[in-house]
């Protein structure tokens, strides 16, 4: 039963939230290529429900992804090792140059905000929050933590399809997970370095590998990072 309410848990809402999700940090970065998507008047709109072309955007790239892994298995794999290779070679580019040509480090003065960092953006400043609201403040702040590592468990999936799973899908599973975690620790140390409190807080459509790369490496590296 718990199996079979997961299956439909996973169909119906986790996997596909977790596909929008991704679809639409997709069109927000395209958007920074096309800045003209930003503005563009909505296709359709009903009272606060509107359709939007980055929303078109998205969901074309959902179809699009789905129509090439439905042709098999080596149009699937294609694509992941492309967009993998990709990721890590610019998320690799950015802890490099980053740790090697910042100039003026925020790193010492963002880990020594202390209690301060319990405040909550109110307009255009902080105020202080405490009790309840910190813990949610907290359970906030753990969803993009969170969601960087989610879908470890995915190469599960594919189990049946992998020669020797019992050894390869733990390997893939150790290696993948230990993986992330350290290009996202050396990331996240590159933004703490480079940008301050409210540069990461306020970055435009919360693109915070966009700006830190435009503190490292000009215009030039914002485009890479958002190609």
């Amino acid at each position: 039963l718990t199996g079979f309410l997961y299956g439909w848990g996973l169909f119906t809402v986790i996997q596909t939230g977790t596909i929008a999700a991704v679809a639409v940090a997709f069109s927000k970065f395209t958007a920074y290529l096309i800045p003209q998507l930003n503005d563009a008047a909505p296709l359709f709109q009903q009272g606060s429900f509107k359709i939007t072309w980055l929303q078109i955007l998205g969901i074309g790239i959902i179809l699009l992804l789905t129509y090439i892994n439905t042709r098999g298995i080596k149009s699937g794999k294609l694509i992941q090792s492309v967009f993998t290779a990709s990721k890590i070679i610019a998320l690799l580019g950015l802890i490099v140059l980053g740790l090697l040509f910042i100039k003026d480090s925020h790193l010492t003065e963002n880990l020594n905000i202390g209690t301060k960092a319990f405040q909550n953006l109110k307009g255009e400043g902080w105020v202080p929050i405490s009790g309840k609201a910190i813990l949610g403040g907290i359970a906030a702040a753990m969803v993009g933590s969170v969601f960087s590592s989610v879908a470890w468990e995915s190469v599960t999936f594919v189990s049946g399809e992998i020669e020797n799973p019992k050894r390869n899908v733990v390997r893939a599973m150790v290696i993948g997970t230990a993986s992330v975690i350290i290009l996202y620790f050396l990331c996240n140390v590159v933004y703490l370095s480079a940008l301050s409190r409210d540069e990461i807080a306020f970055a435009a459509n919360d693109r915070v590998a966009v700006a830190a790369a435009e503190k490292i490496m000009g215009n030039t590296g914002t485009i890479i990072m958002a190609v």
